[in-house]
């Protein structure tokens, strides 16, 4: 059985806006089981063709690799992130993006939300990627959020002019910070292990 039958097609609904974290705390144990297998099985090789692949593919690579930051995929990662060209998948690449705890994590980040913001017609992952940088702003002891989450406007949807309403970054920071805290307790009771070449 190939990878993405055994892991893929089993965990992306559950990674898609990180639902897993709203499943009843038995399906969240055997997602968390399935998942950190996946981390550590799914060969480098595999993750790098996902992440060029259609979203459902990207999105479980990003996650699988914000669990063990493998340093050769970080560049795809940033780019793809960029390009935001498929539905969700950026979700995951936020994710991915912020685990590498470093300057050119909060670089990729904020990069993405200087194209992106104000949001305007293009409503993608904006909250991911807020929330993810104030996530990494905690870990670094930086405060490079709050210059995108002080200007309101920053956050309005619309239209053909027409305002329709607007995106939440504090819904953002909440689900990432959730998500990331489920990645951080799979690292500590060793079922993961992080830091990969």
């Amino acid at each position: 059985m190939d990878a993405w039958a055994k892991y893929g097609r089993a965990l992306y609904l559950l990674l898609l806006h990180a639902n897993f974290l709203d499943e009843p705390a038995d399906s969240r144990l055997k997602f968390a089981s399935l998942f950190a297998d996946a981390v550590t099985s799914v060969p480098e090789v595999d993750l790098a063709w996902w992440i060029n692949s259609s979203w459902r593919e990207q999105l479980v690579a990003a996650w699988i690799i914000a669990a063990n930051p493998i340093v050769s995929l970080r560049d795809r990662v940033a780019k793809k992130l960029l390009a935001s060209a498929t539905c969700f998948a950026g979700q995951g690449l936020c994710i991915a993006t912020a685990r590498y705890r470093d300057q050119r994590a909060l670089d990729d980040l904020k990069a993405y939300l200087h194209v992106y913001l104000p949001v305007g017609d293009r409503e993608y992952d904006q909250e991911w990627c807020v929330g993810s940088l104030a996530w990494l702003d905690k870990c670094l002891n930086t405060n490079h959020s709050e210059i995108f989450l002080s200007a309101q406007d920053n956050w309005k949807v619309t239209s053909h002019g027409r305002e329709l309403g607007a995106l939440n970054p504090e819904r953002g920071i909440e689900r990432v910070g959730r998500a990331m805290a489920f990645l951080d307790e799979l690292s500590k009771a060793g079922e993961i292990q992080t830091g990969g070449e």
